[in-house]
């Protein structure tokens, strides 16, 4: 018998699973206080070269578990006031696909998040949004953020709001994101 302090039913199955297929296992999982691990189980090859046992791995992962959860829920946080923003506003990375828009852009350009999301920005929408003028302010865009940072792959978001249209706002560094036209 094994004695554990972990949230963990199938221990025993994945035990005889792990020893019948020679086939590793790797969970997550947290003890009774809330703490995460990560257990690994192996067979054991003895050295006649049998399968002899099985050797449970547990590696503390909790802190980077948490950070995980906490970002995770930050980005959601972010998403949701994103969402919340009456204009539309479109999420740009640095390649110039979009990374997400807001409701009020699906609204008042009826485009469907399938169609729109993971595609470069000018070839949405059948290339509605390709025309020079929008061309020529991303570029003007691009250019400025690329003389603040080292290399453009630094350049994680970029978000086109109407003040950088009408404004010409100039890129603003924060926390490792790009964000144009915002305050």
């Amino acid at each position: 018998d094994f004695k554990h302090n972990f949230v963990y039913q199938e221990l025993e199955q994945s035990l005889i699973g792990v020893l019948e297929s020679l086939t590793p296992v790797d969970r997550e999982l947290q003890d009774r206080d809330g703490r995460w691990f990560l257990l690994r189980i192996r067979p054991y090859r003895s050295v006649e070269n049998r399968i002899d046992g099985a050797v449970l791995v547990l590696t503390d992962i909790h802190a980077i578990k948490t950070a995980l959860m906490e970002s995770e829920r930050s980005k959601a946080f972010v998403e949701s006031l994103f969402d919340t923003v009456p204009e539309p506003v479109l999420a740009l990375d640095g390649a110039m696909r979009v990374r997400t828009a807001n409701r009020a852009f699906y609204r008042v350009f009826e485009g469907r998040r399938v169609d729109i999301e993971s595609r470069p920005f000018l070839e949405i929408q059948d290339r509605y949004w390709d025309i020079p003028a929008i061309r020529g302010i991303l570029e003007e865009i691009m250019m400025e953020v690329m003389f603040d940072l080292p290399t453009q792959k630094d350049v994680v978001e970029c978000i086109i709001t109407p003040e950088c249209v009408t404004q010409k706002a100039p890129p603003v560094l924060a926390d490792g994101k790009i964000y144009v036209g915002t305050d």
